[in-house]
């Protein structure tokens, strides 16, 4: 929903009046923990305006973010080559931190100033002249001026956010939205989840920790129209009080809960989270505080809605890839590691290919690559239409003449890519010992392996060859064994003492996981319950 101006600065006034209050300092809970609270015996009995009706219903509708598309960044440098240019400096209107961090020791979170690093995100043509705008690619063009401002706790797993430059409007319709006009200057939900997923992502990275370690997810300076007309309806008359003091705690299962999970910050809390859950995986908001903190926008206390983030699942492969070991059955060479460590150390990054985009991809088809640095685990998909599926030659060597097929060196190329990003610092490489591939779909790997639609699943443990073996050397000879072995090649280029060689390769099946998105570029869903997945072990001398 798109508010006037007129509505949201009459608001904006009701907000100032309301939250105006002497500038105590936010009570500390010692014990590291909010302790249990009775809203019953706190908060006013009144009716609900139509405005907190409408947030539990918002909040109850979770397939307005199930279907929203993924983000189309997914390497911090196309940060630069979209237009954004990141800034680490501190500005004159600096966040007032110590004004929060007690706070957030209210919340569990031990933090300093010292350990937030500001990040100020402005779109490099602002400074250029209004009137003469220089057209970009992707969902971002619609703002060429927009900005804003978080903090990072890498340690903590924190993300301060000012929602003061944040624009109004529901995500179902916040691309819509963007086409307001350019004067504005607000940076909408659609905008500020792709370039603040990939600003976390980029200081994890520097920091050698996963993107996925998110745990708080904080906003100050909540101006919001909407939001604060929700606070009003759950607090009363006791709105101004219990900010300035320790604030309160909500469940996301309580009404006021809801409520605020589907007020307008709420659903951008939840549409970041659900934009990126094949980075972060599924994640859940356990809860939300409301307390205030003092405000570099105007000479008052705002409220802070501070969001605890609680990890439920995976990351979504669309695979169930760890069915093949959770089974004693494997071989020496394959550990229990793999199995314990997925999801908790993943890197996921996805790309959509495009012939007129970057030289090594193709068209029509889409690849997801996804790295277990702590395992040393690559797993590779290329995800296409059943259409597009039938027209890959079995000789991925040569693109097919519509471009549907990307050669051997397009993926090793990309993969690479990826690799490289998540090896910080570069002086400490770390190199694959697994390779999987699963979701098979090449005719000719798929005619070496003896398998078909017909064919009965591959169990687990499956089939163990010897990479140096008749049977072996056969299937690295297929378009997914020269795969691996380019892709081998590229990365022992990177360590000038490593050669890198595939000693044992294991087949098996694994079954299609439904409750991840399984969504293709098309929007068609290949209805096939198994497909056989090749799990190869690198050796690294």
């Amino acid at each position: 929903m798109v508010y006037s101006k007129v509505l949201g600065a009459g608001l904006c006034l009701l907000a100032v009046t309301i939250l105006a209050a002497p500038p105590a300092r936010i009570g500390i809970n010692t014990a590291g923990k909010r302790p249990a609270q009775d809203h019953d015996s706190i908060l006013p009995k009144r009716p609900k305006s139509e405005a907190f009706t409408e947030a539990i219903k918002a909040n109850e509708e979770e397939y307005m973010l199930l279907d929203e598309p993924q983000s189309s960044f997914v390497d911090p440098a196309e940060l630069r080559t979209h237009g954004w240019a990141v800034n680490t400096e501190q500005s004159k209107d600096s966040l007032d931190i110590d004004s929060l961090v007690a706070g957030l020791h209210g919340l569990g979170v031990s933090t300093t100033r010292d350990q937030y690093t500001e990040k100020q995100v402005v779109h490099k043509e602002s400074a250029q002249s209004k009137a003469d705008p220089v057209a970009l690619d992707g969902p971002n063009a619609d703002h060429p001026y927009a900005s804003y401002t978080q903090w990072l706790d890498i340690q903590q797993g924190a993300m301060i956010v000012d929602a003061t430059d944040l624009g109004q409007g529901h995500p179902s319709t916040a691309h819509q939205a963007s086409t307001q006009p350019l004067q504005d200057h607000t940076l909408q939900l659609w905008e500020w989840h792709d370039v603040a997923y990939l600003v976390w992502a980029e200081a994890c990275a520097q920091h050698r920790r996963h993107a996925s370690a998110m745990s708080w997810l904080i906003f100050i300076n909540v101006k919001s129209a909407s939001t604060l007309m929700i606070l009003q309806d759950i607090f009363g008359p006791h709105l101004e009080n219990l900010l300035s003091g320790p604030g309160m705690q909500f469940s996301a299962t309580e009404e006021g809960g809801e409520a605020l999970l589907g007020s307008e910050i709420g659903l951008l809390a939840r549409h970041f989270l659900s934009s990126h859950r094949q980075e972060f995986g599924r994640s859940n908001i356990e809860s939300v505080d409301i307390f205030s903190a003092d405000s570099q926008v105007v000479n008052v206390r705002l409220p802070v809605m501070a969001f605890s983030i609680t990890k439920t699942g995976s990351p979504e492969l669309g695979v169930d890839l760890r069915l093949g070991f959770a089974t004693d059955k494997a071989a020496n060479v394959m550990t229990s590691g793999v199995q314990s460590g997925w999801g908790s150390s993943r890197y996921s990054l996805e790309k959509t290919i495009n012939r007129n985009g970057k030289t090594w991809l193709a068209t029509e088809a889409k690849y997801r690559v996804y790295l277990n640095r702590r395992d040393e685990v690559v797993v590779t998909t290329l995800m296409v239409s059943p259409e597009q599926a039938a027209a890959l030659k079995p000789n991925l060597d040569k693109s097919s003449p519509q471009g549907t097929a990307p050669t051997i060196s397009q993926w090793s190329d990309f993969t690479h890519q990826l690799w490289r990003i998540s090896v910080q610092p570069p002086s400490q490489p770390w190199k694959p010992t697994w390779l999987f591939f699963p979701l098979i779909f090449d005719g000719e790997t798929l005619q070496r392996l003896q398998y078909d639609r017909n064919s009965q699943p591959i169990a687990f443990p499956g089939n163990t060859f010897d990479g140096s073996s008749e049977d072996g050397r056969s299937l690295l000879n297929t378009p997914l064994g020269r795969q691996a072995l380019h892709l081998i090649s590229n990365m022992q280029n990177a360590h000038d003492s490593a050669k890198g060689s595939i000693d044992v390769i294991h087949v098996y099946s694994i079954r299609r996981n439904w409750a991840a998105s399984s969504r293709l570029a098309t929007g068609n869903v290949i209805k096939m319950s198994t497909r056989p997945c090749v799990a190869m072990h690198v050796k690294w001398e």
